[in-house]
């Protein structure tokens, strides 16, 4: 029988040496979804993020890819597969943005393969669609922080994955350009089938963006569902200890979160 689940997490558990992050996360993950990650510093989010790619290896429990579990997956076959943007990505090196972006493309290559053609156009397309293009021939340590990003998400998508992970991605950027990026993403999750697995911090950004929900406390799943479950006020007030407004604009459907001062 066929895997309903493109990656689900079985009693999963992480630790940093003698300190535990994660405790028992079962999650499931169904291709074409826009899950957001959310909870406070420290929950374990991006550990998370790190077990379900492949960063890491669980304490226990197991991370199953299409039927698989991903510790038994090639790295080559992960690469080709999962690309991540994290919230800082230091590039020291004055590479052009051109090479870096080409680097999206190598999980696709023999191990002595130039670029093809149709390598060169997912490349421009991506730095085009990144609004990075202007700057192909320029060293990439020139950039603002803000252009770096860009051009670190030009790469994650220059390699065509079947799951994006974004972890905190677009902090760094101002609005106009995050919500222009997480439009793009949204509109390859809806083209492509993109799956996108989101760490966020801003709650506006994950109630307009994502479908699912999953929110972490103390290293344990505090609830999951649909938007329309647990994207609300009381959710938010328990995992974030603030209270919030939230309403649903009638014709996205999308959610629009306001915070309320201490009534004290």
């Amino acid at each position: 029988m066929t895997d309903p689940d493109l990656i689900r997490t079985n009693r999963l558990g992480f630790c940093y040496g003698d300190h535990p992050a994660l405790h028992e996360i079962s999650l499931h993950f169904r291709e074409g979804g826009f899950y957001g990650i959310l909870g406070p510093n420290g929950s374990g989010k991006t550990t998370l993020v790190n077990l379900l790619c492949g960063v890491l290896r669980p304490s226990y429990g197991s991370v199953v890819w299409g039927g698989r579990e991903l510790n038994r997956c090639k790295r080559a076959e992960i690469a080709r597969s999962f690309a991540v943007v994290p919230q800082d990505n230091p590039v020291n090196f004055p590479f052009t943005v051109q090479e870096i972006v080409m680097m999206g493309r190598k999980p696709h290559l023999g191990r002595l393969s130039r670029l093809r053609e149709e390598d060169l156009e997912i490349v421009f397309d991506c730095m085009r669609q990144c609004g990075v293009l202007e700057f192909a021939e320029k060293p990439v340590t020139s950039l603002s922080g803000g252009e770096r990003q860009r051009v670190i998400l030009a790469r994650a998508l220059a390699q065509t994955p079947q799951v994006l992970f974004l972890d905190e991605a677009t902090s760094n950027l101002d609005i106009c350009y995050k919500l222009e990026l997480l439009n793009l993403i949204n509109q390859m999750k809806r083209e492509r089938g993109l799956t996108v697995i989101a760490v966020m911090h801003d709650l506006n950004l994950a109630g307009i963006f994502c479908d699912y929900f999953m929110y972490l406390n103390d290293g344990r799943v505090f609830c999951e569902g649909p938007a329309e479950r647990v994207f609300n006020e009381e959710v938010i007030r328990e995992v974030f200890k603030v209270r919030v407004e939230i309403k649903q604009d009638s014709a996205t459907r999308r959610f629009c979160l306001n915070l309320l001062p201490d009534p004290r």
